[in-house]
């Protein structure tokens, strides 16, 4: 999967139209008392790990429609051959389930702020139907819809994990804290009690400064990939409890 249409996926499935996205939403402090009871959905929308292929600078192509034409083949060949040298990695990965992995981590860090009440976590390919009907179809008080993506960079050395967390209220007393606004999108962060991204790098420790891209990738794999095991179980778990400690009470930040 390339990470680019991850990202697009992301975006028009959950996060509503990015470039109008708030950076940040603090969760309102009338709502506190208001959250009985709350349902976290992890949407995930990639099945295998994704490579991060940073787009080529069309003027060094001589610019204009050829410049552009001459670009998107360049990208489209660096593409393909940054997947091809993920092939061992992904392979390595098999049986290695990301989904329920982060789901459990969010219900181990998220119990612990007793200002949700969580009443359970469920993983969710980030489709439009299903997290809609996640949100309208709980009973619960809120629902946090958290999207989680994940990439290793171009040249193999670091792994990426981003988390995406949005509250929606789904009582009427919540509700009017948050009224629907621009394109009434129920899924829209503009529209979420609360809002924030948090970002996760990993690298393999003792990682020389010049390194290739295969062995780099080897070095991943190795060990029916223990190594990127080990780095995502980290990083969701960073992640997971980052997000816990946005809802811990002042006192306790």
């Amino acid at each position: 999967m390339r990470y680019r249409c991850t990202c697009v996926v992301l975006c028009t499935l959950m996060l509503g139209a990015c470039a109008s996205a708030p950076t940040y939403i603090a969760l309102p402090d009338a709502a506190k008392s208001q959250l009985t009871s709350t349902d976290v959905v992890a949407a995930i929308p990639q099945s295998e790990i994704a490579v991060y292929v940073p787009a080529t600078n069309p003027s060094m192509a001589g610019g204009g429609l050829i410049g552009a034409l001459i670009t998107t083949s360049i990208d489209d060949v660096r593409v393909t051959k940054a997947e091809e040298a993920l092939e061992p990695l992904r392979n390595a990965l098999i049986g290695y389930d990301f989904d329920q992995m982060a789901a459990a981590e969010l219900k181990t860090a998220l119990s612990t702020q007793t200002i949700l009440n969580v009443t359970g976590v469920t993983a969710v390919k980030n489709v439009s139907a299903k997290l809609t009907n996640a949100v309208t179809g709980s009973k619960s008080a809120a629902v946090l819809v958290t999207a989680f993506d994940y990439h290793l960079e171009y040249d193999g050395i670091g792994l990426t994990v981003n988390l995406t967390a949005n509250l929606f209220p789904n009582t009427d007393t919540l509700k009017t804290l948050r009224p629907l606004k621009g394109n009434k999108q129920i899924l829209a962060p503009q529209n979420a009690l609360y809002h924030r991204t948090f970002m996760h790098i990993e690298m393999i420790p003792n990682t020389p400064a010049k390194i290739d891209r295969n062995t780099m990738i080897a070095r991943w794999s190795a060990d029916n990939g223990a190594a990127m095991r080990n780095a995502l179980t980290k990083a969701v778990t960073d992640l997971a409890h980052q997000l816990a400690a946005d809802f811990a009470p002042a006192a306790a930040k």
